[in-house]
């Protein structure tokens, strides 16, 4: 649990921080970039984060039903951390590409990972407490995709990048302590994953 509300604060924190960014960035003055083409690369910011999970989708819904979901979301929270460390990079440069594909990896990560949280919840919890567990993790998601989206806008006005990275790499260190300590269950079903 909270593992996905970090991972979902840190997604959103980060989107809304590059998209603010973009938008300073091409609103500077002497930067002769029209109200269109801010809102295009805003949007196009937007739907990279959002391919990945509508691409990658069935392929980690049938991941998480044959593999082991402990042993995945550890591994997704290590990726987790690779990103960030990237990200970090991404706000030294400056570099509107590199974050670009930073946003495409996060939404990559998060389509892995959400479908697998739902599918070691059956694992963990009582038949009769699935339904409150989904509630409670659903619940958790929405709050901290509401939190990180108003945090990364709030630290992206800040002067210096650091304001935006410190917070995630503190959300990372806390996801990586929490991924590790989910409880091995057993795979499910074959590895044979269908494109």
């Amino acid at each position: 649990m909270i593992a996905q509300i970090g991972g979902a604060l840190n997604d959103n924190l980060f989107r809304s921080a590059l998209l603010i960014l973009i938008s300073y960035e091409l609103m500077a003055p002497g930067n002769n970039q029209s109200v269109a083409t801010i809102a295009l690369l805003s949007n196009r910011a937007l739907i990279l984060f959002l391919l990945p999970m509508i691409l990658l989708s069935s392929i980690a819904g049938q991941l998480a039903d044959s593999l082991d979901k402990s042993l995945m979301m550890q591994k997704n929270k290590i990726v987790e951390i690779l990103i960030c460390l990237l990200a970090t990079i991404a706000f030294a440069l400056d570099t509107l590409l590199l974050m670009y594909l930073i946003l495409f990896l996060l939404g990559a990560q998060s389509a892995m990972f959400g479908l697998n949280k739902y599918a070691y919840l059956p694992q963990i919890l009582p038949h009769q407490m699935i339904l409150k567990g989904d509630a409670l993790v659903a619940a958790g998601t929405f709050t901290a995709t509401t939190l990180g989206s108003l945090l990364g806008v709030l630290l992206a006005t800040l002067e210096r990048f650091w304001f935006v990275v410190r917070p995630r790499h503190d959300i990372y260190r806390l996801n990586r302590l929490r991924g590790h300590s989910c409880p091995a269950k057993g795979c499910y079903g074959s590895t044979t994953v269908k494109f």
